[in-house]
């Protein structure tokens, strides 16, 4: 089975902007201590590989098991308008889930990792704190 081309689309979009960020000079040594890049390049890979499709898959099966009768409803809905109606709607709770962060002492607490680096980059997206 072929994978579709869309799939790939996070990653090369990630991908196109380290090589930006590259061109411009954002990881040299003045711009970036190498403290930074090495947290950096470690949480990439738990961020990537564990704990995105941990939540994807965990968000899948408790909406289906919050509302059983609707499971694969959404399944006949073309690639381009299921993809703005994930794209906006995960933006949305991402939106709240930040500001709650910043807002509430407990959320700060375990998201300030991500605010921790020197120079905001791309690769600063997926340090996170171990909880």
């Amino acid at each position: 089975m072929d994978t579709p081309w869309y799939n790939w689309m996070p990653g090369v979009l990630a991908l196109l902007f380290v090589v930006l960020e590259l061109l411009r000079g954002c990881y040299g040594q003045r711009q970036m201590p190498i403290n930074d890049k090495l947290i950096n390049f470690i949480s990439v890979f738990p961020d990537s590989f564990f704990i995105r499709p941990l939540i994807a898959y965990a968000g899948a099966n408790l909406v289906t098991w919050l509302a059983p009768a609707y499971a694969g409803s959404l399944s006949d809905v073309a690639f381009w308008p299921a993809f703005f109606l994930v794209l906006f709607g995960q933006d949305f709770i991402h939106y709240w889930y930040h500001r709650a962060a910043h807002t509430h002492p407990l959320l700060w607490e375990m998201h300030r990792t991500h605010h921790s680096a020197q120079r905001m980059t791309i690769l600063v997206t997926p340090r996170l704190n171990i909880m």
